[in-house]
């Protein structure tokens, strides 16, 4: 008996969604820059800070900071 037959939760697909968040207030007086950039098309993320450049993904959907939370939520 497989794991999808004893438990009807089981084989379920899990979706993962990212959002990278817009800067604060804060963040945005001190001139932060924003180390996440999102690649919409391949739905990948990569982290860019002190020389280190890594890529994740890709996701199920990968939501951009001008994206408001209303329209994400499912």
């Amino acid at each position: 008996m497989s794991n999808a037959d004893k438990n009807p939760k089981a084989g379920k697909n899990v979706r993962v969604a990212v959002r990278i968040r817009p800067m604060n207030d804060n963040e945005t007086a001190e001139k932060a820059r924003c180390a996440i950039t999102a690649n919409i098309r391949k739905r990948t993320i990569a982290v860019i800070d002190r020389g280190i450049n890594k890529e994740f993904g890709p996701f199920d959907k990968v939501h951009e900071p001008q994206d408001t939370a209303r329209p994400i939520i499912i």
